[in-house]
């Protein structure tokens, strides 16, 4: 596939000169350096990967794919470890493109973003839940939105299809349980003395009927329960980039009554350090996951790669990319 030539070409593992030992040339080096890729340190890989997307695939295509259908016979075989060998015009001229993508992969100035979206056309998240809890069957959705209170959900038990629908049976069938929402709204209001900011869940089940603020109005204060608010913002959708102090973070979604965020904030080293930053990441989530580490004297054995390559996490090392660290959050 080619995302396995992807991977191939990031590791260096085709040969630019038919003599050359792969990993001792200066390029090679060079470029390795530049392919690491660390999905804890920033999101720029996505971009980066759409770009090696298009280069390795422009080579194979002209190579092999484009010849392999103006050929009569097609029991003709092939080397892809050859891939690179040879310059072909207009795709591969080594002494060109390879510096090019060197640089390309060393940029850190594209912009990240995302790109939010207003959930719709789904009442219920899908999961299907057991049968030990009941609620009644439901003959209309204004039925369903009764449920709710200022607790919640009661008990959410909905069945899966209509009433006249076999499967509207939870005793036998299971049921759903969580609304799925459309976006979020914030309020403000006073609640004993002190003021209070909220993100209130607008979920789909009411959303595709809100058309003005009014109507926003009276779905906040049914599913809040708070009589006198003001709405500061009528509308974030999932997928948003907010700040927290000096911090960026993506709603990701919510859980019970809390907003759940991803970290997003980009962070760039130098280019020899990305090896190392991804090092200490992979341990980090060895500690994590409660595996047992593998030392070398004072020092921590990381296993590389899918070659079983073991790199080392070192004091003096550690110390270096400290300071990398402080230089970028100051």
């Amino acid at each position: 596939s080619k995302a396995k030539y992807v991977s191939m070409f990031r590791n260096c593992e085709f040969k630019f000169n038919r003599y050359e030992n792969t990993e001792e040339t200066e390029q090679n080096i060079k470029l390795k350096q530049s392919l690491i890729k660390c999905r804890d340190m920033n999101n720029l890989h996505h971009a980066k990967d759409a770009y090696l997307n298009i280069f390795v695939g422009n080579v194979f295509n002209e190579k092999y794919s484009k010849n392999f259908y103006l050929k009569d016979n097609f029991s003709f075989g092939f080397n892809i470890n050859n891939a690179f060998l040879s310059n072909m015009n207009g795709v591969l001229v080594k002494e060109k493109h390879i510096p090019i993508v060197i640089k390309t992969m060393e940029s850190n100035t594209p912009f990240v973003g995302f790109l939010p979206r207003e959930k719709h056309g789904q009442f219920y998240k899908a999961t299907i839940y057991g049968t030990d809890k009941h609620q009644k069957d439901f003959e209309s959705i204004n039925d369903i939105k009764l449920l709710k209170n200022s607790d919640g959900w009661d008990g959410g038990n909905i069945p899966r299809k209509s009433l006249d629908n076999p499967l509207s049976n939870t005793h036998k069938y299971g049921h759903l349980s969580d609304a799925t929402y459309s976006y979020f709204t914030v309020i403000e209001y006073m609640n004993n003395n002190k003021h209070i900011r909220k993100f209130v869940e607008i979920p789909y089940i009411y959303a595709k009927d809100i058309k003005d603020n009014n109507d926003l109005t009276k779905i906040v204060e049914r599913l809040t329960g708070v009589g006198n608010f003001n709405i500061i913002v009528k509308k974030i959708t999932p997928g948003s980039i907010i700040k927290i102090g000096c911090g960026y973070f993506k709603i990701a979604g919510n859980t019970c009554d809390r907003i759940k965020l991803h970290n997003f904030n980009q962070l760039y080293l130098p280019t020899e350090m990305n090896e190392y930053f991804k090092l200490v990441s992979k341990i980090i989530k060895n500690i994590t996951d409660k595996k047992e580490l593998q030392y070398e004297g004072d020092n921590i054995i990381v296993v590389q790669n899918r070659f079983g390559e073991k790199k080392l996490i070192t004091k003096e090392q550690n110390l270096i990319l400290y300071k990398e660290l402080v230089k970028h959050f100051n």
